[in-house]
């Protein structure tokens, strides 16, 4: 039997995961800060998950343009009673394989909170107020992961939270090692140059004011793109990427990516054809009536390659679930096909998800 803790993540990590793209590296060990409040852009609010409500800017509407990568992140999953229920009942069944004891996991769950409460008095920033977060790059490859980007790659994390910019800022002057240097925007807007002096050797990131609570951090080009869009004439993101993440699912986290232009390269016949016609991938994890989904959309060229995609899709998911072996939750796996894009969507109940992961 697989062992569930190698995949199964615990019920803070998206929520500590967000956090610390934003904050670690700028306020660890800092002291209190102190508090005022800050203006806004007056930009409407976002909904880009299930039945939640942000405040904030539409952090799509200030991706800039030419990006290949985008992760949305809504931190309120961690709040969702399905997405709970999964982690618990994955959590329960890791402790009787495990014989992890109860008072183990009532400590870690004890040393969480207390984390938090320890982040919230050193900083002056509660992390409970940190809301959703976009990340943006544009990348000649897309990285595997955060530690594949390149320093030279443009990239960028856009974030509503319920901060201030005094408390933020205020956070980041308070730490000894990081300098914060506020510089000129000829439009408007707060630009803000944030220096490690303990890493000297390191690229500067740079902190960007959306208002309502709303940041950009990241690279300097990519950070005055951002303002740009907001506060002057500067060009959103739009075309394909953009197209396939407005036509996605709400959901609690959503990945699109451009099909790198080598795709179906190695590969020969129909397969290859197909393969090279591949424009975008998105995925979306979402609950919804007490299940939990995946849904994967691939948007292809034109409408007769998406076509060919999800005829060769049904088939093989036919095919394999006639077979005395496939699992159950095969059956709850379906292809279909809108205009261009190709969508493989997967929800079942809790209980059927982690039969299907127990029998890996």
């Amino acid at each position: 039997m697989r062992n569930r803790r190698s995949w199964l993540p615990d019920g803070s990590t998206i929520r500590t995961l967000a956090i610390a793209v934003l904050v670690l590296g700028l306020v660890a060990g800092a002291g209190c800060a102190g508090i005022s409040d800050s203006g806004g852009n007056g930009t409407d609010p976002t909904t880009n998950d299930t039945d939640v409500a942000l405040p904030g800017v539409s952090l799509i509407d200030h991706v800039p343009a030419e990006q290949n990568l985008l992760v949305h992140v809504n931190t309120s999953v961690t709040q969702d009673a399905t997405t709970q229920a999964f982690l618990e009942a994955g959590s329960e069944q890791a402790e009787e394989e495990e014989e992890v004891s109860e008072e183990a996991e009532d400590v870690d769950q004890e040393e969480f909170q207390e984390s938090l409460d320890e982040f919230e008095s050193s900083t002056g920033l509660d992390p409970r107020e940190f809301e959703e977060a976009i990340y943006f790059g544009e990348y000649d490859e897309v990285p595997g992961s955060v530690d594949d980007a390149n320093a030279d790659e443009q990239f960028g994390l856009i974030a509503n939270t319920d901060w201030t910019t005094a408390e933020l800022t205020g956070a980041v002057e308070s730490n000894d090692t990081i300098h914060i240097e506020a510089l000129e925007y000829e439009e408007s807007g707060v630009f803000y140059e944030l220096t490690n002096d303990a890493e000297s050797a390191e690229d500067p990131l740079y902190l960007g004011v959306l208002g309502d609570g709303a940041y950009v951090l990241g690279v300097e080009s990519s950070v005055e793109d951002t303002l740009d869009v907001a506060y002057a004439d500067g060009d959103a993101l739009s075309g394909t990427l953009r197209d396939a993440y407005n036509s996605t699912r709400d959901g609690y986290a959503t990945v699109t990516m451009t099909v790198p232009e080598n795709t179906g390269e190695d590969q020969t016949g129909m397969g290859a054809d197909v393969a090279q016609n591949m424009e975008v991938l998105t995925g979306t994890y979402y609950t919804e009536d007490g299940e939990l989904g995946l849904e994967a959309q691939v948007t292809m060229s034109n409408e007769n390659y998406a076509t060919q995609l999800s005829a060769a899709a049904s088939i093989l998911t036919a095919q394999a679930g006639q077979s005395e072996e496939a699992p159950d939750a095969l059956q709850h796996l379906s292809v279909e096909q809108n205009g261009a894009h190709v969508v493989f969507n997967y929800a079942s109940d809790v209980e059927t998800l982690i039969d299907a992961a127990d029998s890996q």
